[in-house]
C-alpha cells in the first residue's frame, strides 16, 4: 500500500510543470494583451501594438511566444524610430540567436545605419541578410537603400548594377531607379544613355524638376545650343522660383555665350552669380570675357581675377584676357604683370606663348633702361618659342634696341645667348660686328702693324684697355668687305 502511494505521488510530482507549462502556453496564445497586440501589429499601428505587447511580456516572460512578442515590439521600436531601436535590436538577437525573424532584424539595422549615413556599416548588414526571404514590398526598399549606399560610398558600378535589378524587379521603384541610372551614366561621361533615361522622367513628378537640368547640361556638353537654351527657357518659366533655376540661368548664359549673343550672356550670368554664394569658375570665365567683348573692360579684369584660385588652363587664359584688358584701360604695369603670370604656366603652350609675348612687348614698352629688361624677355621669347609667329616680329624689336643703344658689345654678348637666332638677327649681327670694326680704326691707327707669311698684318702690341675696345675674348676677324666701306682694306688677327 505505502509502495502504491509513493507512486501515486511522484507521478503526480512528474506531471504538475508539464501541466503548468501548458496551462502558460495555452493561456498567452488567449490572453487579450497578446490577441490585441499582434492585432495591432500586424495593422501597422505600431504604438498602439506597444502597451499590450509590453503587458503580455511582463505577464508571461518565459513562454514559448516570448521571442515572438519580443520580435513585435523590436519591430515596432524600429517603425517608430525609436532612438534606442538599433540596440533593441541587436538585443533581440543576443537572446535569441537562433530566432526565424533573424535575417529581416539584420535588414532593419542596416536601415537603421543607412538612415543615419552610415553607409558602410549599413552595407556590411545589408550583405549579410538574407534579402530573398523579405516579402517583395519590403525587399524592395532594402535593395533600394543598399543601392544609394553603395553610391554614398564611391561605388557606383556597384550601385547601376543594383538599381537595374531593382528595376526589373519592382515597379514602384522603376522612375527612381531611372534617374539614378541615368545620372551614373552620365558620371561616366556615357551622355546618349544618361539623356535618353533623363528624357523619360521630363513628365514626372518627382523628378520633372530635376531630370530637365541633367538634359540641358548634357545639350551644352554635346554643344546642342539651341536644344538646351529652349530647356532653359521654359523651365525658367515654369519653374522661376525651384531650387535649380540658378543654374538654369548659368546653363542659358553658356548657351548665349557660345552662340556670341554676349549681352544676354552677361544678364544671364549676373542673374545666376548673383543668386549662389559659389559660383563655378567656368562661368565666372565666361562672364569676363562676355564683358570683354562687349568693352566693359573694368568688369572683364576684375571678374576673371575671381577665376584664378587653381593652377589650371582656365587661370591662365583669365591672366591672359586680363592683360588684355588693362591695356585696353591703359595700365600697362597691370597688363605686364598678368601677361607675366599667364607666360608661367605650362597648362596651355599655346596660350603660354602669347601670353609671353605679350609680356615681353608690354616690358619694352614700359622699361626706364635702354638695354635691360626688355631685351632679355626678347631673349627668353626666342629661346622658348624659336618657331613662332611672333619670332620675326621679336627680332624686329631685338634689333631696333641693338641699334638705336649703340649698345654693340651687349647686342653681340645678347645674339650669342640665343639659341637658334633667326636670319634677320644674323644679318643683324654682321652689322653690329661692322660698327665693332669701325670702332677699332681710330684705334689700329696709333698701333704698330706688320705683315706676316699669310698675308695678314699682326699687332706687335696692345693694351687691355685697347683689348677691351676691340673685343677680344674671343678671335674676331673683321673682314676686308666690311671694313673697305669706311677705310682702306685691312685684316686684324687679335691676339688671345
Amino acid at each position: 500500500m505505502k509502495k502504491n502511494i509513493i507512486k501515486i505521488i511522484s507521478l503526480v510530482a512528474c506531471t504538475v510543470p508539464v501541466t503548468v507549462m501548458g496551462q502558460s502556453n495555452e493561456s498567452i496564445t488567449f490572453s487579450p494583451q497578446y490577441k490585441e497586440g499582434k492585432y495591432l501589429y500586424s495593422e501597422g499601428n505600431y504604438a498602439a501594438a506597444m502597451i499590450p505587447l509590453k503587458d503580455c511580456l511582463r505577464l508571461y516572460p518565459a513562454s514559448t511566444f516570448t521571442p515572438e512578442v519580443e520580435y513585435m515590439i523590436a519591430c515596432s521600436a524600429y517603425e517608430l524610430k525609436d532612438k534606442n531601436s538599433t540596440a533593441i535590436l541587436r538585443n533581440y538577437l543576443e537572446r535569441n540567436p537562433d530566432s526565424p525573424y533573424a535575417y529581416r532584424v539584420y535588414a532593419l539595422i542596416a536601415s537603421n545605419y543607412f538612415f543615419e549615413e552610415k553607409y558602410d556599416e549599413a552595407l556590411a548588414l545589408y550583405n549579410s541578410s538574407n534579402l530573398e526571404k523579405l516579402a517583395d514590398t519590403e525587399r524592395a526598399d532594402m535593395l533600394y537603400r543598399m543601392a544609394i549606399a553603395y553610391m554614398k560610398t564611391g561605388n557606383s558600378k556597384e550601385a547601376a548594377i543594383w538599381f537595374a535589378t531593382l528595376k526589373e524587379t519592382s515597379s514602384k521603384y522603376e522612375a527612381d531607379c531611372t534617374y539614378y541610372i541615368s545620372y551614373i551614366r552620365y558620371t561616366q561621361q556615357r551622355y546618349d544613355e544618361a539623356l535618353e533615361g533623363f528624357l523619360s522622367l521630363r513628365n514626372n513628378l518627382k523628378y520633372k524638376e530635376l531630370a530637365p537640368y541633367y538634359t540641358a547640361e548634357i545639350y551644352l556638353l554635346q554643344k546642342q545650343y539651341a536644344s538646351a537654351q529652349e530647356i532653359a527657357l521654359n523651365y525658367l518659366s515654369s519653374y522661376p522660383t525651384s531650387r535649380y533655376s540658378e543654374e538654369m540661368q548659368r546653363i542659358l548664359g553658356e548657351t548665349y555665350y557660345q552662340t556670341g549673343d554676349y549681352h544676354r550672356a552677361i544678364q544671364a550670368f549676373e542673374k545666376y552669380t548673383g543668386s549662389v554664394s559659389a559660383p563655378r569658375r567656368d562661368a565666372l570665365y565666361m562672364l569676363g570675357l562676355s564683358y570683354f567683348h562687349t568693352n566693359v573692360y573694368s568688369k572683364a579684369a576684375s571678374t576673371l581675377g575671381e577665376v584664378t584660385t587653381a593652377d589650371d588652363a582656365l587661370t591662365q587664359n583669365a591672366y591672359l584676357h586680363m592683360g588684355f584688358a588693362y591695356l585696353q584701360l591703359a595700365d600697362k604695369n597691370k597688363a605686364r604683370m598678368a601677361f607675366e603670370q599667364a607666360a608661367r604656366s605650362n597648362a596651355d603652350l599655346k596660350t603660354k606663348e602669347q601670353a609671353a609675348y605679350n609680356y615681353a612687348l608690354t616690358i619694352h614698352e614700359t622699361s626706364f633702361s635702354g638695354f635691360g629688361e626688355s631685351v632679355t624677355a626678347f631673349e627668353n621669347f626666342l629661346n622658348q618659342f624659336p618657331q613662332s609667329a611672333y619670332a620675326e616680329k621679336v627680332s624686329e624689336y631685338l634689333i631696333d634696341v641693338y641699334m638705336s643703344t649703340r649698345s654693340y658689345e651687349a647686342a653681340l654678348k645678347s645674339i650669342e645667348r640665343i639659341s637658334a637666332p633667326g636670319e634677320r638677327i644674323m644679318e643683324a649681327k654682321q652689322r653690329i660686328l661692322f660698327q665693332l670694326g669701325t670702332q677699332a680704326l681710330p684705334i689700329l691707327s696709333t698701333m704698330r702693324l706688320r705683315l706676316t707669311s699669310t698675308g695678314l698684318f699682326k699687332l706687335d702690341s696692345i693694351t687691355r684697355k685697347q683689348k677691351r675696345r676691340l673685343c677680344i675674348g674671343k678671335a674676331k676677324l673683321i673682314t676686308a668687305r666690311n671694313v673697305t666701306r669706311v677705310h682702306r682694306t685691312i685684316s686684324v688677327v687679335s691676339l688671345t
